[in-house]
């Protein structure tokens, strides 16, 4: 599950940010378990963090094989006086694979 971040289209508001990670959860318990997060002194978007990495995940699905996990990155959102505006060359589309031992 990709966590949208901290913009709730429907209401407008902002609230503390967290679109910077990735989790899976547990169906059978609904524990919540950190997939892929930045991590440093604070965590939070790259962008916030001066440091590469997630910035506003929006979207996980694994390839058909189950080998690789594709997560859509929407990237920085910028928010001006015509609205919420994306900035472009911040989106990415992460490849994510096991690492072999």
């Amino acid at each position: 599950m990709a966590e949208f971040g901290d913009q709730s289209p429907p209401t407008g508001k902002s609230l503390g940010a967290v679109g910077f990670k990735v989790v899976r959860v547990d169906v059978r318990t609904g524990v919540i378990h950190e997939f892929a997060a930045n991590k440093g002194k604070t965590t939070g978007p790259a962008s916030a963090q001066g440091s590469k990495g997630l910035e506003r995940p929006v979207a996980a699905r694994f390839d058909p094989s189950g080998e690789a996990l594709y997560v859509v990155d929407f990237g920085i959102l910028k928010e001006t006086a015509k609205g919420t505006v994306p900035q472009q060359k911040t989106g990415v589309l992460w490849r994510i694979t096991r690492e072999l031992k």
